[in-house]
């Protein structure tokens, strides 16, 4: 089955054969998440970038009243978060919302 994140990818600009093998290469390690969990948390500093690889997943924010407001909603092929370049603390959560998987 063809990566979404190399879909995407695609859809830019061809990726050659080797192209395409350095992102599997580099999108391998997966990890599953269950339905309704956190995959990352506000104020955490990320040490590796992960791609959507199954499932939908959204960031929020936590509001006073206890609520949460969704800001974006992350499909198969969308990277999540691009802090682990600038080190910097997220500033949503990002959650499952369905089963899914994470590379």
């Amino acid at each position: 089955m063809p990566s979404p994140f190399i879909g995407k990818l695609s859809s830019y600009a061809p990726l050659s054969r080797d192209d395409e093998a350095a992102v599997r290469e580099l999108t391998t390690h997966t990890r599953k998440h269950p339905l309704r969990r956190d995959i990352r948390v506000e104020g955490s500093v990320p040490s590796s970038v992960m791609v959507i690889e199954s499932g939908w997943a959204c960031e929020s924010d936590v509001l006073r009243c206890g609520g949460r407001q969704i800001l974006n909603f992350l499909l198969p092929g969308d990277v999540i978060h691009l802090n682990v370049l600038t080190r910097t603390p997220l500033d949503a959560n990002i959650s499952a919302l369905t089963l899914g998987t994470t590379s």
